[in-house]
C-alpha cells in the first residue's frame, strides 16, 4: 500500500476513539469538519491487550499501521480511514456487478465470508468463499487454500480486514489473473491513492456521525449501518 503521508495536509486532532466491537473507530477533526473511520476489531488475533502509544494523536496512532499488535493496527487503520474519508468528498459510484457481467466474469472468489455479498454474487457467478476465522467458515474454505486457488478466478472480492491482518498484498499478488480486485466492507474506507493493485473500493461513508458513534458504542451494526451510505468506486492510479 502506498504511503499515507501525502494525505496529512493539515493538523488533525482526535476527538474520540475506541477499540470496540464489532469495529474500532477513530473520530478526527480538521479545518473542514469531522470524519469518522472504522476498522474491524480482530479480537481473535489479539495476543495482549496493551499498546505502546505514547499519546493520543493522529501521528502516534498511524504508527499502528506497521505494528504487529492487533489493537495498535486496528486503531492505526481506523485513523487512516478517518483521514481518507475526510479527503474523499466527491466520487462517482459505479456498478461493479454490471461491469463484471459485461466482461464475461464467471468464477469469483470472496476472501472473508461476507454472507450478504456472497448471496448476491451467487445469483450470477460461480462463487468460492475463503475464511480465516473458523467460527465463520460455514460453507467456506480455509484461507490456507488461497495460495493455490486464487490464480484460477476472474474476480476477487476481499474483506477490508485483509488490511488489518496484513494479507492483502499476498491476495492481490496471487489473484494475478483476476480482472476485478475489489476491497469491500466498512474497513475498506481507504483513499484510492492507497489502493495499489485493486480495481475497486466498495465501502461505507458515515453521513450521521452522532448516530454512527451511538451504534458503535452500543455494538450495534444496524444502527451504525443506518448512519452510513454505501459506495463503490473505481481505483485510478
Amino acid at each position: 500500500m502506498s504511503t499515507c503521508y501525502d494525505l496529512l495536509t493539515e493538523n488533525f486532532r482526535i476527538v474520540d476513539f475506541s477499540f470496540a466491537l464489532p469495529y474500532t473507530y477513530v473520530l478526527i477533526e480538521g479545518k473542514r469538519g469531522k470524519s469518522l473511520g472504522v476498522a474491524m476489531s480482530l479480537v481473535e488475533d489479539v495476543v495482549d491487550y496493551d499498546v505502546s502509544f505514547k499519546d493520543v494523536s493522529v501521528e502516534e496512532f498511524l504508527k499502528g499501521l506497521e505494528s504487529f499488535n492487533i489493537v495498535e493496527r486496528c486503531l492505526g487503520f481506523a485513523t487512516l480511514n478517518a483521514i481518507s474519508q475526510y479527503h474523499m468528498r466527491k466520487f462517482e459510484n459505479v456498478d461493479v456487478f454490471e461491469e463484471m457481467v459485461a466482461e464475461g466474469v464467471k468464477r469469483v472468489a470472496v476472501v472473508g465470508n461476507i454472507k450478504p455479498l456472497v448471496a448476491k454474487l451467487k445469483k450470477n457467478f460461480d462463487v468460492v468463499v475463503f475464511e480465516r476465522n473458523p467460527k465463520l467458515r460455514c460453507q467456506a474454505l480455509s484461507d490456507c487454500f488461497e495460495y493455490e486457488l486464487l490464480p484460477k478466478f476472474d474476480a476477487v472480492f476481499v474483506s477490508g480486514t485483509a488490511l488489518v491482518n496484513g494479507t492483502l498484498r499476498l491476495i492481490i499478488d496471487r489473484a494475478k489473473n483476476a480482472k476485478f480486485k475489489v476491497l469491500v466492507g466498512p474497513t475498506a474506507q481507504i483513499h484510492p491513492k492507497l489502493a495499489e493493485g485493486l480495481t475497486h473500493l466498495a465501502s461505507m461513508r458515515v453521513v450521521d456521525i452522532d448516530k454512527a458513534l451511538m451504534g458503535l458504542k452500543l455494538g450495534s451494526w444496524r444502527i451504525f449501518e443506518s448512519a452510513c451510505e454505501k459506495y463503490t468506486i473505481k481505483v485510478n492510479y
